[in-house]
């Protein structure tokens, strides 16, 4: 998988995504990491996933 430094997702209407498998639910709405750059995530509408209708992960940065 490849970066998306300084990416936006605006606007959007996402729903009903994912499957109900043997174990667990998958499938999330707006599944994101933030390596480098900066995300826009505004005025979407998410609703109606099978796991989390929004999953984000940062990253952990040292103070100098």
């Amino acid at each position: 998988m490849g970066t998306a430094p300084d990416s936006e997702i605006y606007g959007n209407h996402i729903y009903y995504n994912g499957w109900k498998g043997p174990n667990r639910t998958h499938g999330h709405g707006i599944y994101s990491q933030n390596n480098t750059g900066a995300k826009l995530l505004a005025e979407n509408i998410v609703h109606d996933q099978f796991a989390d209708g929004v999953h984000l992960y940062g990253l952990d940065v040292q103070p100098r």
